[in-house]
């Protein structure tokens, strides 16, 4: 499950794989944790660039319900994921 938390540190690192390697073992966030974040921010990114199917907006929509612990850790994701976009 993604948390608050989880995001806040996926963040923290601006999604950089490499720099949060070298310090996991101080981070809350599992190897697993941090690919699930990766996916579905480039999900979210494609969404803003408008270049997915309704179709598939929707399954993205489904996979943040299910894999988010609440509104706010999705809405947090979905803030960050359109900072990424503009760059």
């Amino acid at each position: 499950m993604i948390t608050e938390q989880k995001i806040r540190t996926y963040i923290s690192y601006n999604g950089d794989i490499d720099a949060w390697a070298r310090a996991a073992s101080m981070t809350n966030i599992e190897n697993e944790d941090w690919y699930i974040i990766e996916n579905l921010i480039q999900d979210l990114v494609m969404m803003e660039h408008d270049v997915v199917a309704d179709k598939y907006k929707h399954e993205v929509e489904n996979k943040l319900a299910k894999q988010c612990a609440d509104e706010h850790t999705i809405a947090l994701m979905k803030a960050f994921a359109q900072k990424q976009s503009s760059i």
